[in-house]
This record gives C-alpha cells, sequence and structure tokens, in this order.
C-alpha cells in the first residue's frame, strides 16, 4: 500500500495470483499490478480495502488472533482425550496367574492377529478362554480374572472443555452458548446470550456496512445516473444534495425469536406507546418492508372480501360476545322498582 504523508491510501499493489497456491505453475502470480485508490477524474473508489484496523498499521486484525492458539491446544487436547479413551477401551480382561506365565489362550479381538509368545507356548493345553454373555469361565487353580479400569471417558473432560469456550467467546466477543450452540440453561440465560450476540453482530454489521455497503452502493448509482439510467438532479453537483440521493438504511436478517408470542406482544406495545414503529419493528422482526406487508395486506383483504370470507377478528368477536351477555343479563333480571 502507498500512502501519502498524512497515512491516507494512495495505491494498492496486486498479486495477480495468491502466491501460496502451488497448483498452477503460472508465473504470472508473482507479478504486482499498481491501482490507485480513487479514480482520477470521479474520485470514486477503485478499491474497497476492509479490515478490522490496528493503530499505526495497514493490515488488519484477524477477528481469531487472539485464540488461535488456544484453539490449537484445545484441538490437541480433544485428540488426546479420544486417543485415550479408544486405547482404553482396548483393554478389557486380564487373567492374573501364580506362576506369570499369562492366559495365552484369550481370544482377540475380531479382526485382530493373535501374538504368540514363549510363555503362551509353554501354557499349551490349557482350556480356550472366549469372551461372550452370561460365560462361565473354568479357570486353572490359582487363576483370577479381573476387568480393568480405563477411567475413561475423563469426567473432567467436558467442564475443561466449556472453561476453554468461555475464555475462547470472551476473547472474541460472543458469549459460549452462542459460540457452540449450548442452549442448556433457562430461557432468560438463552435470550440474554442472544441479545448479547446480537449487539456484537449489530456492530459488525454496522462497520460492513459503512466501509463496504454504502461504496459499493454509491459508486452504483453513480454510473447509473451518469449513465441516464436514474434520473437524481443534482446528484454530481452538490455533496450534500448526493448523501441525500445514498440516503438510506440497510435491513439484514433479523434475529430469531425464542417466544415469539410474548415477542410479539412486547412489539405489539412498544408500537402503541410509541416507542417504535410499526416499520422499524417489522424490519427487526423478520427483516421485511412494513410498506410492501402493508400493500400485499391489503389485496388480501380485498380478495377475501370478494370471496364472501370476511370474518371478525378476535378482539372484536370477543367484544361483540360480551355485549350480547350483558344485554341478556339485563334482559333476565328482574325490573327494579322506580324510586318515589
Amino acid at each position: 500500500m502507498e500512502k501519502d504523508q498524512h497515512g491516507a491510501p494512495v495505491a494498492y499493489h496486486i498479486l495477480r495470483g495468491h502466491p501460496g497456491n502451488i497448483r498452477y505453475l503460472d508465473q504470472t502470480r508473482y507479478q504486482w499490478d499498481r491501482y490507485t485508490a480513487f479514480n482520477p477524474r470521479t474520485g470514486l473508489r477503485n478499491v474497497i480495502h476492509y479490515y478490522r484496523s490496528r493503530r499505526g498499521e495497514t493490515r488488519g486484525v484477524p477477528m481469531l488472533a487472539p485464540v488461535l492458539e488456544p484453539l490449537r491446544m484445545l484441538t490437541r487436547y480433544t485428540q488426546a482425550e479420544l486417543m485415550a479413551a479408544v486405547v482404553s477401551a482396548m483393554f478389557t480382561v486380564f487373567v492374573k496367574t501364580p506362576t506369570g506365565q499369562g492366559a495365552g489362550n484369550l481370544m482377540p479381538a475380531p479382526g485382530a492377529r493373535p501374538v504368540v509368545t514363549q510363555a503362551q507356548d509353554a501354557s499349551a493345553g490349557k482350556p480356550d478362554l472366549q469372551l461372550g454373555n452370561g460365560l462361565i469361565l473354568d479357570l486353572l487353580p490359582g487363576e483370577d480374572v479381573t476387568f480393568a479400569d480405563p477411567n475413561r471417558p475423563n469426567s473432567g473432560f467436558d467442564p475443561f472443555f466449556l472453561a476453554m469456550v468461555r475464555q475462547i467467546g470472551i476473547a472474541i466477543g460472543i458469549p459460549y452458548e452462542v459460540l457452540i450452540k449450548h442452549y442448556t440453561a433457562s430461557y432468560s440465560a438463552a435470550r440474554a446470550a442472544l441479545l448479547d450476540a446480537w449487539a456484537f453482530f449489530q456492530t459488525m454489521r454496522a462497520d460492513l456496512v459503512d466501509n463496504v455497503c454504502s461504496i459499493v452502493y454509491s459508486v452504483w448509482m453513480a454510473q447509473e445516473v451518469a449513465q441516464g439510467t436514474i434520473a437524481a438532479p443534482g446528484f454530481f453537483a452538490s455533496p450534500m444534495v448526493r448523501a441525500a440521493w445514498l440516503g438510506g438504511q440497510w435491513n439484514g436478517p433479523s434475529m430469531k425469536q425464542i417466544n415469539p408470542k410474548d415477542e410479539v406482544e412486547a412489539a405489539r406495545i412498544r408500537v402503541e406507546q410509541g416507542f417504535t414503529t410499526r416499520a422499524e419493528e417489522t424490519a427487526q422482526m423478520n427483516g421485511g418492508d412494513w410498506e410492501t406487508k402493508h400493500r400485499q395486506r391489503v389485496k388480501e383483504e380485498q380478495m377475501r372480501k370478494e370471496g364472501g370470507l370476511t370474518d371478525v377478528p378476535t378482539k372484536v368477536q370477543k367484544t361483540i360476545t360480551q355485549s350480547v351477555d350483558e344485554t341478556s343479563d339485563a334482559a333476565d333480571a328482574p325490573d327494579k322498582p322506580e324510586a318515589a
């Protein structure tokens, strides 16, 4: 990257190919091309350099950089525990003999090749010992059968793993419940974890919108206006007018709902109290556009009326039923004498 005296980017030098790609023996991948940061005629960006900035650095910080070593060590620990469990499962039965020769006649595991030693040759004539369901073994005098205690799987593996995952989640800003989808706690704990993670996602989304999406949109809009495809008076005349034309709201995927009934009720109360609008709640609920949904609802209701499928809303129906009941009770009640 070329920078001016103030540290602003001037140009970028980009390789034509990845230097680590040895699949294609193409020497052009080692050639550099220079691209100016901004178009000298239009002033628009030629290169979008999106990264997590550091003070005094032009290279970004990967999100997993602080936790790469713990992740690697956790992977090795998991593999070691898995191997220990596999090895421990192979040790099943041991036969103790007073002579120390061992039970060389035990049948090997299915698919395994038996290993014959001199001690096993000396024990010729012993009865074959095989493992089976409900088997009764006839052992020689002084022999005893014991079973191995592998102590696997390790009972402390899961608590230690979760403790490490908590530290990794804290380092990257994501709750461990969301990181490994460990939703085994209460509803309140799960929702708190989702809200915490959603705040992090919103921050990352806003940064992506400001540094990538808005720039791409502005370049596309300028091209369309210059070609006459879109009429935007004053777009190139004033930066303020251009900013007004480029104004907008970026709505991405919405947060998933744990209890839709309660969350819809909360949204209804916020709209009634004036804290939010229907457009905002629609965008937060499913990422849709309220005006589009409103027009579609009007169309559907009109079609229902034309098809004779009109029905009374539940709330209105309850009010009508209550009024009818009160009228019936008043009619059945005896007449009270008028006051003199």
